[in-house]
């Protein structure tokens, strides 16, 4: 099975707001920094994520878009595909 780059971009993604916003909302602009991903691409990433209700994003202070989370149960069960593809992945 082959991912695409947007699909490793959104796992990144997913994996940097779950481990991220444990605390409080994360910008989109913040995670792109952190995944090493063009903030532009990654707005385009987010909005197939919100309208599919995986995350939900709202104005901050000076207009940023935060994001978070739509359920606790999404992020744990990224971080569960995620932990569970990176040990197959050192395996073989």
């Amino acid at each position: 099975m082959t991912i695409s780059t947007k699909g490793r971009y959104a796992l990144s993604y997913l994996t940097d707001l779950a481990i991220r916003s444990v605390d409080q909302p994360v910008t989109v602009k913040e995670s792109a920094l952190s995944c090493d991903i063009s903030a532009k691409y990654l707005e385009q990433i987010v909005g197939t994520l919100c309208k599919n209700r995986i995350v939900k994003g709202y104005k901050g202070k000076k207009g940023t878009i935060k994001m978070e989370w739509a359920t606790i149960k999404d992020a744990n069960e990224i971080l569960q595909l995620y932990t569970r593809v990176v040990e197959h992945v050192n395996t073989t």
